[in-house]
């Protein structure tokens, strides 16, 4: 019932009396009983946790509130609160804390719907009633906003400028209704539209029909959030048409992912928790449809949503933006058009009316491009949309075709997007991307240069910003590009015009946060000169390339290809140039002289261009650029208009001085263009045709913003009215420039370039917090150090250097950090381990890493600890000084007075790592130790433990001892040290265990009549991971395994057999065999392991049996899955019982994430199950019960009983008489004398046989 789902337990969760009042609904000994709810002080010693003074004025949270435990306590009736009041606090420390811009609530049907707001009444939208009512008060005073009329309307309308908190709740349907929750201020995970598509694609029966209107089998758009999958349901049928789906239509649609790393089985929930997603969210596998979407998403999915067709295969509709001029026609505001076929085995086309410029033949026909990652980009009028066909089970995505990056740039490897530092193209720094462990091996949507194609991630190239106080972006976009503007990060004033362009709260998504950008310049196509004129190239790439030698003054000439006069209209005809050949006055075309040099060029036709441009490089690269930018190395020279030619005067010469270089060669390209017509910029050009497409292309426009000083900026951090800070914070910073079309008066169509930068003013910094200070005396072998760093540091490395050589790594083997590596004089330097820290939000040094000084000498000498601190920038030489190598070394001195005796683990090598099956660890320990000892004396003063509990802190407590008996002593290893070997046994991690989860092996050595106490600790990794009990269930013919019996029947002679079902359930597994006997009663007495014993009585180690080693007296068989099956799928084996005989059968399996060893079912006191097989003639049998020894008896002595001899009297017995009675079997009752009369004797004793199947 509603009432049960709101006021019982859920999932045997405690009853937490979230619901409003002062009455519990359901608290005591029978359901439905009641009870007064407690208020009182809960955090007392806490006051960070707390916004309002006793009087109920507002100081905000956290330590700089003046609030103090005292007070709290002086106040206690006004501090003192229920569950729900506790609640709404903690809500508002969240959002203040964490700046976090909405939530996800889940299960909010199991809470009532009053609890998260007012659900009536004129003032509930302006309301802070409940949960979200505080929350969406918190937001406003956190982040600046004034909306206090109304705290839900950017929740239900997300195409209005955002000024609340997203709200939103998993509802997963009635009891109770869906109503008061939307009406408390949330949206809604829209599970009535998830299950009418699961229902309906791909369903032959099934329908589109009605799904082009917004809202359509769901929520209305402004209580929706759309989803095809789940942390509770992976299930989604034909998921890519529901991600399209989502992503278009009218509300908010999201992608659920794990991120590739893949959860077990969670016990009861019917799979793994949270669900697989297998969802190629960043183009793995080159699945690039999601990425795709969220393009379209992002630049043509808004506004609201018209339906234009639909029926069983096909959805059409188009999405209609015409927030910046309401009254602007629908031609004027329709951005994208969204078709779809459900239809897998054919393509589909319809006839509909598009909302978009359709009169063919005329200028008022929108020329479409189609966005979606099938069919490839292609172009189509909307008068001819009627024609296009949608693909068999895929969409398109239409929409008139944004600016691009201009070929004149791409093509030689520029980014649309620029960043300056003072001047000059900032360097790069190489960052690594990686995707889950579970995902794409080969992971490289970009397909970029990879070494690896099996490490689950690349390398990419981003700009590194070193000084800061005069950047310049520039963004590059083809020709029509008509106005460009700028965000970095979430938005500020990056013009200096000493304002946000589009604030926050006033500016819908399309222009939140950008500012405007200056206009540096339009041109058309650059042509390239060449010897030949047929070789003249738009663009530098592939260009003629000249080329002068300073050794020799020589000339050379690398010829382009075939380039055609292209574009006469919009540059140059041709452009002439060799450098060997003269001018119209008798000069050479490239004139050199000392140190420079005069270069001519021939442009025909007069006035069809006003720029011309040399492009050059003297460190042997080939110079590219475009627009008068250089590539990389290539430096720029303008040349000037010079005279008419001689002979013809509708043709220009034009030239240049430029410098040469005193050695090497001078390479160079000339390109010429027109950024001008009748003195003034050229227009952008509308890709309103094919011949308008291709001039676009060819064409670059440039805008740019210069003079930003990213030191000294004052911004809000989290794009809103909140707090400021001042300087942008060194790491990774995200830039985009958005490029819109001329579309006056209309809804904009546009595009983004995006780029990721590595601002990198200064090195990182950090602090050592253990050991506090200089001087501290170490008495133990061990001491743990810790640092903590600033957000930058990717990687921290120790290295120790005391006076002891002997512990130093080269020496013991170990990778400790001490003194030479062993590798010539290189210093050890030691990876730290990165740990959670403890700090709170906001500290200056977030990140923690801790390491272990091991090996501490005694003495009482002095020891230097260094500490490097690096980041993405960073050098990996730590023999470079800090300045050279970008990385921060900080240092530690500290007294050693350590034990005179050593104990230390060298394998594993160092702390954090793998380990696996059959690893031997072994231990060092003073050779003066183990002196005069036996090895079991030795061993007997070790022990080993294992902790993999979630705190492993001293004394680990939690760890378990584990049994030595296997352990060894190797002696005199390396001089003075004797080695402690053991072989581990196969760790795993708890299920669940995050990616960095860890083991400490606790190693002991105490020997109490020596007075020596030892112990080191080394911290171990394992990919292994341990589901707890597996408790696998095995069926036989449907009935439980587990020291059952089958009974089959078969017939050698006619060669007829009985079907035996094997069926395994159990979790993780990723293969199972069938483990027995079955028909191989005629192996029994070989001997395949040669133990001398027969296989039927001693059977070789199971282990031993695989499908490879298959032949002898037990066999595997493989096992399939079947997912349909069971309550999670089922392993699957059929084999046929063809010989007659008593067998036995098992199974085992191997778990997925483990190591590659078999578990059994037989494990856990389970026992084998029994087939026994019977001749078929068994099933007619009619037995008669025969007792040979009575049939004739006159006594019970021996001389008078009967024996088997008397059946042969014809007159007393008579089988025909049994025929008679139906039996055809005869079951002989012992046909041999009972005790001890009549038995042999052995040895003057009557034969005792101990077992009637030995009987003589």
């Amino acid at each position: 019932s509603e009432w049960q789902v709101q006021n019982l337990g859920c999932a045997d969760l405690i009853d937490i009396a979230t619901e409003p009042g002062t009455t519990n609904r359901n608290f005591g000994a029978w359901e439905g009983a009641t009870t007064d709810k407690i208020k009182f002080l809960r955090h007392p010693n806490n006051p960070e946790y707390y916004c309002y003074d006793a009087n109920g004025t507002y100081v905000g949270f956290g330590s700089g509130n003046g609030l103090t435990s005292n007070y709290l306590q002086q106040n206690e009736d006004y501090y003192s609160e229920y569950v729900e009041d506790y609640l709404n606090r903690a809500v508002r420390w969240l959002l203040d804390r964490t700046k976090a811009d909405g939530l996800r609530l889940d299960a909010v049907k199991h809470i009532t719907p009053d609890f998260f707001g007012a659900t009536f009444g004129e003032d509930r939208d302006r309301s802070n009633y409940g949960y979200l009512g505080q929350a969406q008060e918190q937001f406003n005073l956190t982040r600046g906003y004034s909306d206090w009329n109304n705290h839900r309307d950017t929740v239900f309308d997300t195409e209005l400028p955002r000024d609340d908190a997203m709200m939103f709740g998993e509802h997963l349907g009635a009891p109770p209704s869906v109503g008061d929750y939307l009406n408390a201020g949330m949206r809604l995970l829209d599970n009535d539209l998830r299950h009418h598509l699961n229902s309906q694609l791909g369903n032959p029966w099934g329908t589109l029909a009605g799904m082009d209107a917004p809202g359509s089998h769901g929520f209305a758009p402004g209580s929706s959030v759309m989803h095809a999958q789940s942390h509770d349901s992976e299930y989604a049928a034909r998921r890519e048409l529901q991600h399209a789906l989502y992503l278009t239509r009218g509300g908010i649609g999201i992608i659920y992912s794990d991120g590739n790393h893949k959860a077990g089985i969670l016990k009861g929930s019917g799979g793994a928790f949270p669900r697989h997603a297998n969802t190629n969210f960043l183009g793995q596998w080159g699945d690039v449809r999601i990425p795709n979407l969220l393009y379209f998403h992002e630049h043509f999915a808004r506004g609201y949503q018209v339906g234009r067709w639909s029926d069983s295969d096909v959805v059409i509709y188009e999405r209609m933006d015409k927030r910046d001029a309401p009254g602007m026609s629908d031609g004027a505001g329709t951005v994208g058009l969204i078709m779809m076929n459900d239809n897998y085995s054919s393509g589909q086309a319809r006839g509909f009316t598009t909302g978009f410029p359709a009169v063919g033949g005329t200028e008022d026909d929108a020329y479409l491009y189609n966005y979606s990652s099938y069919g490839g980009g292609f172009y189509k009028y909307a008068s001819q949309l009627n024609q296009v066909v949608i693909p068999a089970g895929g969409y398109f995505l239409f929409s008139l075709r944004s600016p691009e990056a201009s070929d004149l740039w791409e093509r030689i490897g520029g980014h649309p997007l620029t960043i300056l530092q003072d001047g000059n193209a900032t360097g790069t720094v190489s960052v690594r991307r990686t995707d889950g462990p579970d995902g794409d091996p080969g992971f490289n949507p970009y397909g970029v240069p990879d070494a690896n194609l099996t490490d689950f991630s690349y390398d990419w190239e981003i700009p590194r910003v070193t000084s800061g106080s005069n950047l310049t972006f520039v963004v590059r976009a083809d020709g029509s590009a008509e106005n460009v503007l700028l965000k970095l990060d979430g938005g500020m004033d990056l013009n200096g015009n000493g304002q946000r362009d589009h604030a926050p709260a006033t500016s819908t998504d399309v222009y939140n946060g950008y500012e405007q950008m200056t206009f540096v310049g339009r041109q058309g196509p650059e042509k390239f000169a060449a010897r030949d004129t047929a070789r003249n190239q738009i663009g530098s790439a592939g260009a003629e390339t000249y080329s002068w030698n300073a050794s020799d003054g020589s000339l050379a000439t690398t010829n382009g290809s075939t380039g055609a006069a292209s574009f006469p209209d919009d540059t140059a005809h041709w452009v002439y140039h060799d450098p060997e050949q003269f001018n119209d006055r008798g000069e050479r075309q490239f004139n050199a002289s000392g140190d420079s040099a005069v270069i001519w060029l021939k442009v025909g036709y007069r006035l069809q261009i006003n720029r011309a441009r040399l492009y050059y490089s003297t460190n042997g690269s080939n110079p590219e650029g475009a627009g008068g930018s250089g590539r990389g190395a290539t430096g720029v020279v303008a040349l000037s208009y010079s005279h008419s030619d001689s002979q013809e005067a509708t043709i220009d010469w034009w030239k240049a001085t430029v410098s040469l270089p005193a050695s090497g060669a001078f390479k160079y390209k000339i390109g010429v263009c027109r950024d001008q017509s009748n003195g003034t910029s050229l227009a952008s050009v509308f890709p309103k045709n094919a011949p308008s497409v291709d001039l676009k292309k060819q064409m670059l426009t440039t805008f740019e913003i210069g003079g930003f000083n990213a030191e000294t900026i004052q911004y809000r951090p989290h794009s809103d009215w909140g707090a400021q800070s001042t300087g942008l914070k060194e790491g990774f910073h995200f830039v985009r420039g958005r490029a819109f079309l001329s579309r006056l008066g209309q809804a904009p169509i546009y595009n983004t370039f995006s780029r990721t930068f590595y601002l990198d003013l200064k090195r990182p910094e950090g602090e050592i917090v253990f050991p506090a200070a200089d001087g501290e005396e170490l008495f133990g072998s061990e001491y743990g150090f810790v640092v903590r760093t600033d957000p930058s540091v990717v990687e921290v490395l120790f290295h120790v250097q005391d006076t002891d050589p002997t512990n130093d790594d080269g020496q013991t083997g170990a990778l400790n950090g001490n003194g030479l590596s062993g590798e010539g004089n290189a210093s050890a330097w030691i990876v730290a381990e990165e740990v959670v820290s403890r700090q709170p939000m906001g500290a200056t040094y977030p990140k923690e890493w801790k390491f272990r000084y091991r090996n501490v000498p005694s003495g009482g000498g002095n020891a230097t600890v260094r500490i490097a601190l690096r980041e993405a920038s960073s050098s990996t030489d730590l023999s470079l000084d800090e300045t050279s190598g970008h990385f921060k070394i900080l240092e530690r001195t500290v007294r050693t007075s350590g034990p005179s005796h050593r104990l230390f683990v060298t394998w594993p090598q160092r702390d954090e790592e793998k380990v696996g099956k059959d690893y031997v660890m072994k231990t060092y320990l003073s050779s003066s130790l183990v002196a005069g000892k036996s090895d079991s004396q030795v061993l007997a003063n070790l022990s080993i433990r294992i902790d993999a509990s979630v705190v492993q802190e001293p004394p680990y407590s939690s760890a378990v001892a584990q049994d030595l008996t296997g352990a060894w002593v190797e002696r005199e290893v390396s001089p003075g040290l004797t080695a402690l070997a053991y072989r581990l046994p196969i760790l795993r991690n708890p299920e669940g265990a995050p990616d960095d989860f860890h083991q400490s092996l606790v190693v002991d050595y105490k020997d109490e009549i020596a007075g020596v106490d030892l112990r080191t600790v080394r911290t171990v990794r394992t990919d292994f991971i341990s589901y707890g009990p597996v408790n696998p269930v095995l069926k036989v013919n449907g009935v439980n395994a587990d020291y059952t019996t089958t009974h089959l029947f078969a017939d050698e002679v006619a060669v007829t057999s009985e079907k035996l079902e094997v069926v395994l359930e159990t979790p993780h597994v990723i293969t199972a065999q069938v483990y027995t006997n079955l028909n191989r009663r005629d192996h029994a007495s070989a001997d395949a392991n040669g133990d001398g014993i027969e296989d039927g009585i001693q059977p070789p180690d199971r282990d031993s049996i695989s499908m490879a080693n298959n032949n002898g007296y037990f066999q595997v068989h493989a096992m399939a899955f079947d997912p349909t099956r069971g309550e999670a799928g089922a392993w699957v084996c059929e084999i046929n019982a063809t010989k007659t005989g008593a067998y036995r059968l098992t199974a085992r399996f191997k778990l997925q994430d483990d190591a590659d060893v078999w578990h059994w079912y037989t494990a856990d006191g389970r026992r084998d199950h029994a087939v026994v097989v019977t001749p078929s003639v068994a099933l007619s049998a009619v037995m008669y019960e025969l007792n040979p020894l009575s049939v004739d008896a006159t006594g019970d002595d021996f001389a008078s009983r009967s024996t088997f001899e008397s059946l042969h009297d014809g007159n007393r017995w008579n089988l025909d008489y049994l025929t008679g009675m139906g039996a055809n079997w005869l079951w002989f009752q012992p046909i041999h004398p009972r005790g001890e009369q009549g038995r042999e004797t052995v040895n003057g004793q009557p034969y005792d046989p101990g077992s009637p199947y030995a009987v003589k």
